[in-house]
């Protein structure tokens, strides 16, 4: 694409990463709702979850963008912002699930604020050090022991 064409749809850098990033989201909305919809436990809510997450890793292209929406988050307010607005969106679904499967007793007594934080950041982080190359980071090595983890706070199973 040329510059001339860039800038008839977007009149920055930022203008293209706040589309994309608004992309993104409905895109992984659409993939988590066919679990909400099908999933009754908020313990396999959060696994399938995981999984998507994971899955999408494997886009250089997602990551790329979501690196680069990281290093504007901290000097460019708007970046920032809709970063932010996106996130907390996210946070809500996920910290409901978290709920929904606390209220049965699927999980050990776990904040599900504290979980949440913990889910999203090992999302975003693993989704950037993906972006290391699969050398260094075995997507399935990392499904494995996300799968330990969950295992270690589900009611039910040995810690």
């Amino acid at each position: 694409m040329s510059k001339g064409a860039f800038y008839g749809y977007f009149a920055t850098k930022q203008d293209l990463l706040l589309a994309l990033l608004e992309d993104d989201a409905a895109a992984l909305d659409r993939q988590l709702e066919p679990i909400t919809e099908t999933c009754d436990s908020g313990v396999e809510w959060v696994r399938r979850f995981t999984r998507v997450v994971l899955k999408r890793s494997e886009d250089v292209a997602r990551v790329q963008v979501r690196a680069d929406l990281w290093a504007d988050l901290l000097t460019t307010d708007d970046v920032g912002q809709r970063l932010a607005g996106a996130t907390l969106r996210r946070r809500e679904v996920m910290r409901t699930q978290i709920e929904k499967a606390d209220a049965p007793g699927e999980l050990r007594a776990i904040p599900a604020d504290a979980l949440t934080s913990i889910l999203l950041a090992l999302a975003d982080g693993l989704m950037l050090h993906g972006a290391l190359g699969p050398g260094p980071f075995p997507t399935r090595h990392v499904r494995r022991s996300v799968e330990i983890l969950f295992a270690g706070i589900e009611t039910g199973h040995s810690p």
